[in-house]
């Protein structure tokens, strides 16, 4: 589901929307391709706009490990989104399993600096995977972890990992991974929202605060099941107060709008303000709005 409610940033002196001012850097979410399928649903990052191809490059990080893609993207295949603050996980950061060293950061962006094991959804830093990769073969086909046989990297076999994660109890990160898989159909998997819902509800009820927060859109945009606006203000509130800052937002606009909660002038400014200061761009102007 939309984590938040994205608007056009790009617009002309009339107030009309221009694909072609969009600024380098805008952060936006792919849709609707058909020869790269594998992309929709992934964020991406504004480079240029083409103006003789009428279309805008953008860059797609963390593709796996070490990868990116570059594409070209007519404006009907993207949304913008608003600009919020890259967050460390409080699931998967602290030191580093293996050197003890590196405090690591997964969620993908400029400081990401470790990755997640798909077999047991547990964290290793970069240079400690960097390390696996250049050692003896037995080793390097190893989760450091866990001890899982990696070799087979398909994604047959990651879905097959995941899945043995998907049930109550399941590793938080491999269960919101696959909700995720599910939600946007990534890796061999049709699309079924309604199993990502599910999914995103057992990694949620274990305080994966994303979980949460996308768990709340699903109820929010009816995606995956009915809408259920005071469900959405619920897991809002569980991610919102697990400190994650986009549903800390989606909460203030809950209470500004009266979705799933009673209109609350003060409480809609407690955790608006609160989403703001980490930098949240749609929680600044719904602020501006508020008039507050």
């Amino acid at each position: 589901p939309s984590t938040s409610t994205p608007e056009p940033q790009a617009r002309d002196t009339s107030g009309k929307y221009d694909p072609s001012l969009i600024a380098p850097g805008t952060p936006l979410r792919i849709k609707g391709l058909g020869s790269r399928a594998d992309l929709n649903g992934r964020h991406a990052t504004a480079l240029e706009w083409d103006a003789q191809a009428e279309r805008l490059a953008v860059i797609v990080r963390s593709l796996g490990f070490g990868e990116e893609a570059r594409v070209k993207l007519r404006p009907s295949n993207f949304v913008l989104e608003w600009a919020t603050p890259d967050q460390p996980d409080p699931l998967t950061g602290g030191p580093c399993p293996c050197c003890h060293e590196t405090q690591m950061h997964t969620p993908v962006g400029s400081q990401q600096n470790a990755g997640l094991q798909f077999c047991c959804g547990k964290a290793v830093c970069h240079g400690c995977l960097i390390k696996v990769s250049l050692g003896p073969r037995l080793q390097r086909d190893r989760c450091p972890l866990c001890g899982e046989d990696t070799s087979d990297t398909s994604d047959t076999n990651l879905i097959r990992q995941l899945k043995r994660h998907a049930h109550p109890g399941g590793a938080p990160t491999c269960l919101y991974n696959l909700a995720a898989y599910y939600d946007h159909g990534h890796h061999g998997l049709r699309r079924d929202c309604t199993e990502a819902r599910r999914l995103y509800e057992l990694a949620a009820k274990q305080g994966h605060r994303r979980a949460a927060h996308c768990l709340g859109c699903s109820h929010r945009d009816g995606e995956g099941g009915p809408v259920s606006l005071a469900e959405a203000a619920h897991w809002f509130r569980v991610s919102a107060e697990l400190g994650h800052v986009p549903a800390q937002c989606n909460l203030g606009l809950a209470y500004q709008r009266g979705q799933g909660v009673q209109v609350d002038a003060e409480e809609a400014f407690k955790w608006l303000s609160m989403a703001a200061r980490a930098g949240d761009e749609l929680a600044r102007r719904a602020l501006g709005v508020s008039g507050r």
